[in-house]
């Protein structure tokens, strides 16, 4: 639970930066197909496990976003829909962030 909340805050702070990127998700690309030839019978499995879409299914998923966007940070289901978001303390982002920023040093 704490590291879906993280993750909120961190995806919130990376939007206010970036206004204007998106994260379409794990799309299937020739990069996901593993390499070694044994590993090539699980590729199925593999993209079932990692929950990735065709690029043609993550490209419609991203012009239905982009018509019906809202500025700023909003949470996506797998198809593209706002699923919706209650706002995070800004205080809390930044002291995550300053936490996360400081360990990521050391």
């Amino acid at each position: 639970m704490m590291s879906a909340t993280y993750t909120d805050l961190m995806m919130k702070k990376f939007s206010a930066d970036n206004p204007d990127d998106a994260f379409p998700g794990l799309v299937r690309t020739p990069m996901m197909i593993p390499k070694h030839w044994a590993l090539k019978p699980f590729l199925p499995l593999i993209s079932t496990a990692a929950f990735t879409v065709e690029p043609e299914v993550c490209a419609e998923y991203q012009l239905s976003a982009l018509f019906d966007s809202t500025p700023g940070f909003t949470r996506r289901g797998a198809k593209g829909d706002n699923i919706g978001y209650e706002a995070a303390n800004p205080e809390n982002v930044r002291q995550l962030w300053d936490h996360t920023v400081g360990a990521m040093k050391d």
